[in-house]
């Protein structure tokens, strides 16, 4: 019974460490820095980062939209959809 349930943890971590851990890390670093794309919007050139471990699991995953962290042309407290960050 030992034998099951190690081999069942087993199947487990690597099943978590392909899902999870493999995209957060080949993904994070492209994510981690900001784009500069145009608002849709707003038209205009904008300093969009996004949020780097969102984006990264979205991305592997096939996400239509990123999570946006900041951008350049929000005030405090207004929101933003990341629809920019479609062509980044």
């Amino acid at each position: 019974m030992t034998t099951l349930w190690s081999v069942l943890i087993a199947v487990a971590v690597v099943f978590a460490t392909y899902t999870l851990v493999a995209p957060l890390l080949l993904n994070r670093g492209r994510f981690s820095k900001g784009f500069r794309v145009m608002c849709p919007e707003r038209k205009l050139f904008a300093r969009v980062a996004a949020k780097a471990s969102g984006a990264a699991l979205a991305s592997a995953y096939g996400a239509k939209r990123l999570p946006v962290r900041s951008c350049d042309l929000l005030k405090s407290g207004e929101k933003c959809d990341g629809v920019c960050l479609k062509t980044a």
